[in-house]
C-alpha cells in the first residue's frame, strides 16, 4: 500500500462523510457478516492492518482484548483514530497506533493471536509476502481474518456500473478476471491503483502458507440497509469477500506423544517439547501427518512445510513394516503442487538440514530407494568458547567496517531484512530473529549474525550450548575478512556473556570455522525429488 490517496485532503474529506466513517462498524455493510467469523478476543493480542479510524481496535479492546495495535499508512486516518480514544484511559492504555505501509512492517515471531485487515489488502502488490509475514507474526493457533474487495468487483478495474441509453444501471462489467495485477479504479471521484487477484489466489496462498480456512463469505447488504439509496443494486454482484483462516494447533496429549517419539528416534539430537513444536512450525503453518498403531497411539509422523519434508520418524519397533512408506506417500501428496520435494529444510525453518547420518545411520538409503537424489553434504559443528581466543589476523582491518547490535525499531528491522533478503536462502532473518549483530560498511548494512545466548535447538542432547547464526555477508564484501570479523565479534559477545559452547547448524564451511577451533559433529544427506 505504498500509494496513499487517503492523505489527499479532497479525498479524505469525501471519505469522512461516508456512513462507515461517521457511524463506525454499524455503518459498514459487511460488519453484520464479519462479526460472525471473528474469534473471541478476550485476553488476546490483536493487530489491525490498515486500521483506518481504528474502529476494529476499539471493538477488540471493548470485547476484552489484552491489546490492539492499529497500523495505517495515512497520517490523517491515524489522527482521527487517536482522537477517538483520547480521554478514555482504558482504551488509550490498551490501543496503540503506528504509521507505516503494510508491506514494510516487521514484528517478532509469535507476536499476535489475531491479525485483522479490513479493505486494505487489495492495495498491496505482493499479497503472498504479506500472508507469509502474518503467519510468522501469529502465535500457534492464531487467526487471520480479512475483508477485501471481491475479485468480481476488481476484475475489470473501473468499478463503475455500465449505464443504458437512458442513464439507468444496465450491468456491472467483469472482464480480464484471470489477468491479475494493478487496476486503475475510480472511488469518490478520485483515481487510484488497486490490485486484482482471483479468489483462487486469495485462498490458495493461505493454504500454501499452512493456514486452514475457517470461513469464506460474500456479504450481502443487511436487511436494515437495503432501503438506502443504491443498496438494492448491491444485490446484483458481490462487492466484498471475507476470509477467516487459522494456524491449527495440536492437542497437548498428541504433542507429548510426538515429542517422545522424536526423542526415541533421534537420541543424538534430543530436544524439549516446546523447542520441537516451534522449530517444526506446529501450530504455525506446518502440516503434521500422523500414523497410529493398533492402540490408537502415534507410531510415526511426518511434518511438511510447503515443499519441504521437515521430519519423518517411526518408532524403531514399527520400522520395515510400511509405516514410513505410507507417511512419505502422504507427505509427497501434500508437496506435489510445488513440483519438487526437499528433505529437511524449508525456507523459514528446519529441524535438520537434511537426513541425519550420525552413528553410521543409513536412513538416507530409505529415500534413495524412493527416487530422492543426493545433492550435497551439510553438517553441524560445535565450538568450545572456553578454549577460543580472538584471532585478529583473520579480520578485515578497514576502518569502514563496524559492527553493532540491531535496534528494535521498524527502520532498523526493515534495513536489516533488506540486507538478508539479498543473501541466498536467508529470507528476512536479520529483521525478525532476536539479537542480531550487524556488519556495516560506512554505515550501510552489509551482513549480520545471530547471537542469541540461549540453548541451541537440541536442548537435551547439547545442554548449556548457545545458538549461533545465521551468519551472512553480501557477496560483494566476501573474501575480505568481513565475515570473520563479524563472526569473531559475535563470539566475543557470547563469551563475555558467560556462554561456554556454541552450536553452528547447517553449514558447509568446515575449514572456515575450523580456523577458530570448531569441530564437525553431525553430517546430513541433502536430497530432493521431482514430483
Amino acid at each position: 500500500m505504498q500509494e496513499n490517496i487517503y492523505d489527499n485532503p479532497s479525498f479524505f474529506e469525501k471519505y469522512s462523510q461516508m456512513a462507515r466513517s461517521r457511524e463506525g462498524l454499524s455503518g459498514a455493510g459487511e460488519w453484520e457478516t464479519l462479526r460472525t467469523v471473528l474469534p473471541p478476543v478476550e485476553n488476546k493480542r490483536v493487530l489491525d492492518l490498515g486500521c483506518g479510524y481504528g474502529w476494529h481496535c476499539i471493538w477488540a479492546v471493548e470485547h476484552g482484548a489484552e491489546s490492539a495495535l492499529g497500523v495505517d499508512i495515512s497520517a490523517r486516518m491515524l489522527e482521527v483514530a487517536r482522537g477517538k480514544i483520547a480521554g478514555d484511559a482504558q482504551l488509550s492504555e490498551r490501543i496503540a497506533y503506528r504509521q507505516g505501509a503494510i508491506e514494510s512492517l516487521e514484528f517478532p515471531e509469535d507476536s499476535f493471536d489475531l491479525v485483522l485487515s479490513s479493505l486494505s489488502l487489495h492495495y498491496v502488490a505482493d499479497y503472498p509476502a504479506v500472508v507469509e509475514k502474518v503467519r510468522r507474526w501469529l502465535k500457534p493457533g492464531g487467526q487471520f481474518v480479512f475483508t477485501v474487495e471481491h475479485p468480481v468487483f476488481t476484475a475489470e478495474g473501473s468499478q463503475d456500473w455500465v449505464l443504458d441509453a437512458a442513464g439507468n444501471i444496465d450491468h456491472f462489467p467483469v472482464d480480464n478476471y484471470y489477468y491479475e495485477g494493478p487496476r486503475t479504479a475510480h472511488f469518490l471521484g478520485e483515481t487510484m491503483t488497486k490490485y486484482h487477484r482471483t479468489v483462487t489466489t486469495y485462498l490458495e496462498t493461505l493454504l500454501d502458507c499452512g493456514f486452514t480456512l475457517r470461513h469464506v463469505k460474500e456479504p450481502m447488504p443487511p436487511e436494515s440497509m437495503r432501503g438506502l439509496p443504491g443498496m438494492a443494486d448491491e444485490m446484483r454482484r458481490p462487492m466484498m469477500l471475507i476470509v477467516a483462516a487459522e494456524l491449527q494447533d495440536l492437542p497437548e496429549t498428541v504433542l507429548d506423544a510426538l515429542h517422545a517419539l522424536y526423542n526415541a528416534s533421534f537420541p543424538a539430537l534430543r530436544t524439549d517439547r516446546a523447542a520441537l513444536k516451534k522449530r517444526l512450525g506446529i501450530g504455525s503453518g506446518s502440516q503434521v501427518l500422523i500414523h497410529c498403531g493398533a492402540g490408537g497411539l502415534p507410531v510415526g509422523f511426518a511434518v511438511v512445510r510447503q515443499n519441504a519434508l521437515l521430519l519423518l520418524c517411526v518408532q524403531p519397533e514399527y520400522r520395515n513394516r510400511g509405516v514410513g512408506s505410507a507417511l512419505l506417500e502422504r507427505a509427497e501428496a501434500a508437496m506435489r503442487p510445488y513440483g519438487r520435494a526437499v528433505l529437511g529444510h524449508a525456507q523459514d525453518t528446519y529441524i535438520f538440514p537434511g537426513v541425519p547420518m550420525d552413528g553410521g545411520s543409513d536412513a538416507h538409503a530409505f529415500f534413495e530407494k524412493r527416487g530422492y537424489r543426493y545433492i550435497w553434504t551439510a553438517y553441524d559443528m560445535t565450538l568450545d568458547l572456553t578454549a577460543y581466543t580472538h584471532r585478529p589476523e583473520l579480520d578485515c582491518k578497514d576502518p569502514a567496517l563496524t559492527t553493532r547490535m540491531r535496534l528494535d525499531t521498524p527502520e532498523d528491522r526493515a534495513n536489516a531484512g533488506a540486507c538478508s533478503a539479498q543473501i541466498e536462502s536467508f529470507g528476512s532473518y536479520f529483521a525478525y530473529l532476536p539479537d542480531i549483530l550487524l556488519a556495516e560498511w560506512n554505515g550501510e548494512i552489509i551482513g549480520g549474525c545471530g547471537v542469541h545466548p540461549e540453548n541451541c535447538f537440541y536442548t537435551e542432547a547439547f545442554p548449556e550450548t548457545s545458538t549461533f547464526g545465521p551468519l551472512g555477508v553480501l557477496e560483494a564484501y566476501r573474501n575480505r575478512g568481513v565475515g570473520m570479523r563479524l563472526c569473531q565479534d559475535a563470539l566475543d559477545r557470547l563469551k563475555a556473556g558467560g556462554v561456554k559452547r556454541i552450536y553452528i547448524g547447517y553449514t558447509w564451511l568446515e575449514d572456515w570455522y575450523g580456523k577458530l577451533g570448531a569441530k564437525r559433529c553431525i553430517d546430513y544427506w541433502m536430497g530432493e525429488k521431482e514430483l
